[in-house]
């Protein structure tokens, strides 16, 4: 079926309409994202250190019978003192 002079530029200016919004979007997530790119490496830093822990926590917590706040200050305290002897090494 052969459309119609007006619905082919319906249909055009619907497909322009709809790529300028998506670069639009792509543009502003794009914009989003250095805003925050500060936070997404603390974020990203957060979520290693709880997934190199987590392990640790749980070893103290069900092997040694800690309680969970007790474990999470001792896996804190080793991996900020593991962070300390690596920087002294460095030096």
């Amino acid at each position: 079926m052969e459309l119609s002079p007006a619905s082919k530029s319906k249909v055009i200016a619907y497909g322009i309409l709809r790529a300028l919004l998506i670069i639009g979007g792509v543009v502003l997530l794009l914009w989003f994202l250095y805003a925050v790119q500060a936070v997404i490496l603390y974020i990203g830093c957060a979520a290693v250190i709880s997934l190199v822990g987590r392990p640790i926590v749980i070893f103290l917590r069900e092997r040694l019978k800690m309680n969970n706040t007790l474990a999470v200050i001792i896996t804190l305290y080793m991996m900020l003192l593991l962070a300390c002897g690596i920087l002294y090494m460095m030096m």
